[in-house]
């Protein structure tokens, strides 16, 4: 992560990124059911996330900030001892997002917050093999995972404009709150 001045007390920076590895495994032992007892078979899992945020203060008054995130990541699916390795799938997961705000200060007791946001999500699970899928009695399972294929996209736009103030009324202060938001999937 690193972060810090671009322009001092005006424009800041933030930057991170994470990243997992995890190399696990599991041993085939369905009993003798499946040909591959005793086969070691690799579980790898994969995530890299990434995050960066602007923030410009326009002036006093006025605040601009836009956040960019990633994340990616695959791991498998149907992983078991009961499990031939032509049984399992792979799982893979991307996210973006991008967020942009305006935010000021109108009036003392008056405030406006402007919001974009992007967003677009991708999931698939697909199988590693072709083979027939066969399910034993005993909870053994070989060829294509059963839960092959899957997938899921999602792609969102949101806009946000909320407006807040105070009023005295009646001889007692009040705080309103007013605004719109649009979400187009």
């Amino acid at each position: 992560a690193a972060g810090g001045p671009i322009v001092r007390d005006k424009v800041h920076f933030f930057g991170s990124y994470e990243g997992t590895r995890r190399n696990t495994n599991y041993t085939v032992a369905s009993g003798g059911v499946l040909a591959e007892d005793g086969t070691v078979v690799p579980v790898p899992f994969r995530d890299h996330l990434v995050g960066a945020k602007v923030t410009a203060n326009l002036s006093p008054t006025q605040l601009l900030q836009v956040r960019f995130g990633f994340q990616k990541n695959s791991d498998k699916d149907g992983a078991s001892p009961l499990a031939s390795p032509d049984a399992l799938g792979t799982i893979s997961n991307k996210y973006y997002s991008i967020l942009a705000s305006h935010s000021a200060q109108l009036k003392s007791s008056m405030f406006n917050e402007f919001v974009f946001q992007y967003t677009n999500f991708n999931n698939s699970i697909l199988a590693d093999s072709t083979n027939p899928a066969i399910a034993y009695p005993s909870g053994a399972v070989s060829g294509q995972d059963i839960n092959t294929p899957q997938t899921t996209e999602q792609i969102k736009f949101q806009f946000k404009d909320d407006l807040s103030f105070s009023k005295t009324l009646l001889g007692s202060a009040h705080d309103f709150k007013v605004g719109t938001l649009i979400v187009h999937e």
